[in-house]
């Protein structure tokens, strides 16, 4: 650093209270100010010391730019008792330019911003805080916004080989969240979230819905390290909605028999498997006859055609093996993607009102009144067994004993008859006839049922002299009239007799 003496010529007019003369040194300027007493010219030296104006005057210029100069070094290096502040806060002041010297940043936004944090965390340490943030974030990718990883998370699914109508329900709810919460994903409380989802139009079923999409986003964001993997994250701080014990609706014998009297081969296949097999909408769908063994009696699901991702195994009951026996069976079992829109479509033709689920109701429904094994039918259905007894929540303790409603008859007795195999073949181009060959009655030990065994034999173009064995089980005088709607006329005589 030098001196710098600017002057100014005495020829030029100087307004009044204006310096004569200034003296540099570094930043620092100490005026310099002219006056006259009588016949003599004198010069003030100005500056400040401990926030006071300090004036001393001097005879000659000379004298006055020597004091001058040597205020304006002390005041530049700051230790002169010429400086408004006092010795403990120059040397506080120092050493807070030291400090914040490696962040490139003034000591006064240094302060303020210490002061900002300090207001907002209270009787909190900044200290502790930081700690604790710093333990939450450890290994986690700080910033990282809702939308920019709703490509990276669809993509993932997709490599799993989930179904497409899945993907699209996860598309669908988390492209909604996003667009509901634009910010960082860190910054998402769960009294946010849960505000959102009671904001959703629809039933607790579709929040619920939406909910758990939600739940599978911001897991796999806490497992991309994008949320503190030691945290629940807001979907899971959010309880679901309650639902409430809806009524299950299913479909009663003599409906089921006239939808199956009155499907095309694609309608019937998608009616026969799911009441008679429980299957879900979309897993018959991606279903193949390849999957369907009527041998061996069962209908295997591979992985990637059940919805849980599991393989399931679902036995094939004597009345689905007699339908299924009619079809032909090569390729997709529904090609028609819109099936169930045909078979909701072939219900409201004939008058019959079409029930949420219910062929996979009705299925739940009479096999756990018939085998009254949850855990057993659970496995078959593919869900728990939980869900199960929800689903029978609707049915009476007495409809569950041997001698109430039979509800076995959709699961046994409900093969096609002579009109229904009749209409069936005749669009398929062949016939089907159905005749006695033997009967064979006795009594069940304590259960006071009559059980009879027929063996039928059906005749087609088809099938020729294919020998099918029938279990009927007629609990109660009831149950055999009932059973008379489902069984060749030939035989009505001898359960009648029963």
């Amino acid at each position: 650093m030098h001196d710098k003496v600017m002057t100014k010529p005495g020829d030029q007019p100087r307004k009044k209270g204006q310096p004569f003369l200034r003296v540099k040194h570094g930043s620092a300027v100490v005026p310099i100010y002219k006056g006259r007493t009588r016949k003599w010219d004198y010069f003030t030296v100005a500056f400040h010391l401990n926030g006071k104006r300090i004036r001393r005057n001097f005879g000659t210029l000379e004298k006055a730019k020597k004091e001058a100069q040597i205020a304006a070094k002390r005041i530049q290096k700051g230790y002169s008792s010429t400086n408004d502040l006092t010795p403990v806060q120059r040397e506080c002041y120092l050493a807070a330019e030291k400090m914040v010297a490696p962040f490139n940043m003034p000591a006064v936004s240094a302060l303020d911003e210490y002061a900002r944090c300090r207001q907002m965390l209270g009787a909190v340490p900044l200290m502790a805080a930081v700690q604790d943030f710093l333990r939450r974030t450890q290994g986690v990718t700080l910033g990282a916004k809702v939308p920019d990883l709703i490509n990276e998370f669809l993509a993932a699914k997709a490599q799993d080989h989930l179904s497409k109508s899945y993907l699209d329900q996860l598309s669908i709810a988390v492209r909604r969240f996003a667009k509901a919460f634009p910010g960082e994903i860190m910054a998402i409380k769960s009294g946010e979230l849960d505000r959102w989802l009671r904001s959703l139009s629809g039933s607790p079923v579709t929040r619920n819905s939406v909910h758990r999409c939600i739940k599978v986003f911001l897991s796999f964001a806490k497992a991309r390290g994008y949320l503190p993997p030691q945290e629940a994250t807001a979907a899971e701080l959010v309880p679901l909605a309650k639902e409430g014990q809806t009524k299950t609706e299913i479909f009663q014998p003599s409906e089921m028999r006239t939808l199956l009297e009155a499907a095309t081969p694609d309608v019937l296949a998608f009616l026969a498997i799911g009441g008679f097999a429980g299957l879900r909408v979309a897993e018959i769908g991606r279903l193949d006859w390849s999957a369907v063994d009527l041998d061996r009696r069962i209908i295997m699901l591979r992985a990637d055609q059940a919805k849980t991702a599991s393989r399931r195994i679902v036995p094939i009951s004597d009345n689905l093996a007699g339908w299924l026996k009619l079809l032909h069976r090569k390729g997709k079992v529904t090609p028609n993607p819109k099936i169930a829109g045909s078979a909701t479509d072939l219900a409201k033709k004939l008058g019959i009102p079409w029930r949420h689920n219910g062929l996979r109701h009705s299925y739940i429904s009479y096999r756990i009144a018939q085998i009254k094994d949850a855990a057993k039918v659970a496995l078959e259905a593919g869900n728990s067994p939980d869900i199960i007894l929800s689903t029978t929540g609707n049915w009476s303790p007495s409809r569950m004993r041997p001698n109430g409603f039979p509800s076995l008859l959709l699961l046994v007795g409900a093969l096609p008859n002579r009109k229904s195999a009749g209409m069936l073949h005749g669009r398929l181009g062949g016939r089907a006839s159905w005749t006695r060959s033997s009967v064979d009655c006795e009594t069940a030990q304590g259960s006071g049922c009559a059980h009879a065994i027929f063996v039928a034999q059906r005749r087609s173009r088809i099938n020729q002299g294919h020998n099918q064995t029938v279990a009927i089980k007629p609990c109660a005088s009831r149950a055999a009239f009932i059973a008379l709607n489902f069984v060749p006329r030939s035989l009505r005589a001898v359960i009648s007799a029963l």
